[in-house]
């Protein structure tokens, strides 16, 4: 007997675990719209959500999301100000770190837009490509190609460090076709 697959819903391997999907910085801020203004004008977010004030007052917190990255804007009360990494100690500074597909064209449209940087764009020593940038706030973003993302800046030759994930996800791969080839069951 053959089974058919319904494959609009993939299988799940009775050793899978459940996996995180995403993750949102929180950030404390001073003066909530103008965050909000930042966010939109010059980092090309928008307002995913606004509440708080119920109709009382100001809405005092906020969710903004760009492609597949949200962050949590919440201004507490006029004595709590921001803490952004940095300031507790000089080489903790990253605030977030977002995962970005193209850096070099990311880089450019926020030059152009007078984002204040932190680390211009550069080649990392694993072979990547990265820059961080300052909010209104003084937290620190940094950007970054995920590993094995091709780019077009990517070295020729790739790190040894970066073979051997490369190498990895191959054989992850065959793993895999191989597994779901087995899809007949007697």
């Amino acid at each position: 007997m053959t089974t058919v697959r319904n494959w609009a819903r993939p299988r799940v391997l009775p050793s899978a675990v459940a996996t995180l999907n995403s993750i949102t910085p929180c950030f404390i801020v001073d003066n909530l719209q103008s965050s909000l203004d930042f966010y939109q004008s010059k980092l090309g977010f928008e307002i995913a959500y606004k509440g708080g004030g119920d109709g009382h007052g100001e809405d005092f917190w906020a969710f903004v999301r760009r492609d597949g990255v949200m962050i949590s804007l919440k201004a507490i009360a006029p004595e709590i100000h921001p803490r952004p990494n940095h300031s507790r100690h000089e080489w903790a500074r990253w605030d977030a770190y977002v995962h970005t597909s193209d850096p070099d064209s990311l880089y450019s449209e926020y030059v152009s837009r007078a984002v204040p940087i932190h680390k211009p764009l550069k080649d990392t020593e694993d072979g990547l490509r990265a820059f961080e940038i300052t909010d209104n706030n003084g937290y620190v973003l940094l950007l970054r190609t995920a590993s094995g993302v091709v780019t077009r800046t990517e070295r020729k030759s790739p790190t040894p460090r970066k073979r051997m994930a490369q190498l990895r996800y191959t054989d992850l791969i065959r793993f895999i076709t191989r597994v779901t080839s087995l899809g007949t069951v007697k």
